[in-house]
């Protein structure tokens, strides 16, 4: 399952999601939207309190290439105004 789906399905907000993990909400939102994939240390975090529920193979398994060029397609929110 899917970190978003998870949080949908069980109506945890992003930030109460945070502070169960020690993140910051902005870093839930873009592994939420796959714009960023946690490390490794994040993704058992997060394992562990979904109960299992969205585990290591829920994560795109691509290449740091792969992960950068998905990232420059977010918004530049410095540019934003």
């Amino acid at each position: 399952m899917k970190l978003s789906q998870y949080l949908t399905a069980n109506a945890i907000s992003q930030g109460d999601f945070a502070k169960m993990i020690g993140v910051t909400q902005v870093a839930i939102s873009r592994y939420a939207n796959e714009t960023r994939v946690p490390g490794l240390k994040l993704i058992f975090a997060i394992d562990k309190a979904t109960k299992g529920k969205v585990t290591v193979k829920d994560w795109p398994q691509d290449s740091k290439k792969e992960r950068a060029a998905r990232a420059s397609q977010a918004p530049d929110m410095a540019r934003v105004s």
